[in-house]
């Protein structure tokens, strides 16, 4: 309801008063909606900015769990190597002596 600044309006006070009333309690109403709007609008915030630090966090785990597999098997190749590098050497080393000692005989 729009009044134009060259119309007067009468109103008894009982009508006064109603008329204030309502108009103040369309304001405060649209305030309230407002801000439980902005309460909801920050919660839904909140609560989605929760959902993607859960799924980071899932994902990060994912992916250390992967990063575990990878290096348990890098460690398992790493160590089949050494195994067979020792084993090399010592035969190397034992073959070394006996022909050594063969050579000395």
């Amino acid at each position: 309801m729009s009044i134009a600044s060259d119309t007067v309006y009468c109103f008894t006070a009982p009508q006064a008063r109603e008329l204030w009333r309502v108009y103040t309690e369309r304001d405060m109403w649209k305030e309230k909606t407002d801000s439980a709007s902005g309460v909801i609008a920050q919660r839904d915030t909140i609560i989605l900015t929760q959902e993607k630090i859960i799924k980071s966090y899932e994902r990060t785990i994912a992916n250390d769990s992967i990063i575990r597999q990878q290096d348990a098997a890098l460690y398992s190749a790493i160590e089949k190597k050494l195994k067979r590098q020792k084993l090399f050497t010592r035969g190397f080393q034992g073959s070394t002596i006996l022909l050594l000692l063969l050579l000395l005989l």
